[in-house]
């Protein structure tokens, strides 16, 4: 079975296609106080990524890293 990713493919032998929904990022909106906004941009700019990379990388290292696999 091979389920489309754009112009990726991923060939999966014997796999359900829910084992891969960690494939598909889900969308989150939080409302923050105006100064949390404006440094968080401030930083975002600073390192060269999207406002949405840098919340993100800090919310999954918060949490400890990215999820263990298994």
């Amino acid at each position: 079975m091979a389920i489309g990713l754009g112009f990726f493919r991923i060939q999966m032998a014997g796999f359900d296609r829910d084992q891969f929904a960690f494939l598909k990022p889900n969308r989150l909106s939080v409302t923050v106080p105006f100064s949390l906004y404006v440094a968080l941009e401030r930083r975002a700019t600073m390192e060269g990524r999207s406002l949405s990379n840098l919340a993100a990388y800090l919310l999954e290292n918060s949490l400890g890293g990215p999820p263990a696999k298994g």
